[in-house]
């Protein structure tokens, strides 16, 4: 059967993403900012209830942990993004082994602490996978959310014909500082005498059909110098009630996991057999799921070469979006969806493309705790 390799569903493993099931034909699209003031501007779609399809409040007060009054809009995962030389795309969390570190990070761990310890020219291919862009970083917990993207780095999308256009439905994935300022700004009350909700909070509604904004996550310089991201809500931005609960999917049903044997056996392809004999051959859980063919690599024992990867071909789409620069958005009361298309339907504006390189935030601080956590595990112990 024919079918274009940036055609959705089972295509998308064509370019290393395994993140989204192949029953829906979403696009995963990372949060965008060149530079302070070019924008990613997304229309969040609101949650909704799979039993009779009534809306879910963006936020509700609740006792405890103020992060558990935030709905099913938002969804947070381990995510590892562009990971070694096939640039892979999963969801790390796994499904046999919820309450371990994933294979993904114990890999990262691992090899990290290896070249800490015997030094780059020990295993110099190691050490540049470490290095910015090199295909191996800790992966973190990230917010996701569904619904229309409007602008990505402060373009706005067009379809084939040159008018603007809106493309859905996509998955949009917030950098960490993205992910925090999101949290904290979902959760603050802005009259505290008042119960949280979606208008008495910093954010405002941006999740309802009919009066919900669009959420801006631009980019801004921090105390310390470094690059960060921030969200803002924008302009009122009404979605047909009717579009919003046939389009939104549950998370569950959505995202794709993978049991940790499957991720051992992704780090085998995108990686050399030894680091993965490695990092695994001691853990109590995961040695017994390395195939037969790497077991021994790391000493450089005689092993059988696996046949090739079966993902299909590596890389990610790098086409130039079509878009122009953004209108002054901000002077206008109201977006108007005229035009929502299939992500399918318009020039693709770079899905999940180079601004992936933006989402690993991890500082040392953050580093240094999954370590400390790890030896507290007991599965520390670096051999």
């Amino acid at each position: 059967m024919y079918k274009r390799p940036d055609a959705g569903g089972n295509a998308r493993e064509a370019f290393g993403n395994f993140v989204i099931n192949s029953d829906f034909n979403h696009k995963l699209y990372n949060c965008k900012s060149s530079s302070p003031g070019q924008p990613t501007e997304f229309r969040v779609f609101c949650a909704i209830d799979p039993q009779d399809l009534a809306i879910i409040p963006q936020v509700v007060p609740v006792d405890g942990d103020p992060l558990g009054g935030i709905s099913d809009a938002f969804h947070a995962v381990e995510l590892a993004n562009f990971v070694g030389s096939k640039k892979y795309k999963f969801i790390s969390e796994t499904t046999d082994f919820p309450e371990k570190f994933s294979p993904m990070r114990t890999f990262y761990i691992k090899i990290k602490h290896f070249i800490e310890e015997e030094g780059k020219k020990r295993r110099p291919a190691w050490a540049e996978w470490l290095t910015f862009g090199g295909g191996l970083a800790c992966p973190q917990y990230l917010m996701l959310t569904q619904g229309v993207l409007v602008r990505l780095n402060g373009d706005v999308v067009k379809d084939r014909s040159g008018k603007p256009a809106q493309i859905a439905p996509v998955i949009l994935v917030f950098s960490r500082s993205a992910t925090v300022d999101m949290e904290n700004k979902l959760t603050t009350p802005i009259d505290e005498s008042q119960p949280l909700s979606a208008d008495n909070s910093v954010l405002g509604d941006i999740t309802s059909p009919a009066n919900g904004k669009t959420l801006l996550i631009d980019k801004h310089i921090n105390n310390e110098g470094r690059e960060r991201y921030f969200v803002q809500s924008g302009n009122k931005a009404p979605l047909d009630e009717r579009y919003v609960k046939s389009t939104f999917v549950p998370w569950n049903k959505l995202l794709r996991r993978e049991n940790a044997r499957w991720q051992i056996i992704k780090l085998a392809e995108t990686f050399d057999n030894a680091s993965v004999d490695y990092a695994f051959s001691s853990d109590p859980d995961y040695a017994e799921l390395v195939p037969d063919s790497i077991r021994g690599a790391f000493e450089g024992k005689t092993i059988i070469t696996p046949g090739p990867a079966t993902c299909g071909t590596s890389g990610v789409s790098s086409e130039a979006p079509v878009a122009e620069p953004a209108q002054d958005d901000e002077e206008s009361p109201e977006t108007t969806f005229m035009n929502i298309m299939s992500p399918y339907d318009v020039d693709d504006p770079d899905e999940c493309g180079d601004s992936a390189q933006d989402v690993p935030e991890a500082s040392v601080d953050l580093e240094n705790e999954i370590l400390d956590e790890l030896r507290k595990q007991g599965a520390g112990k670096m051999e």
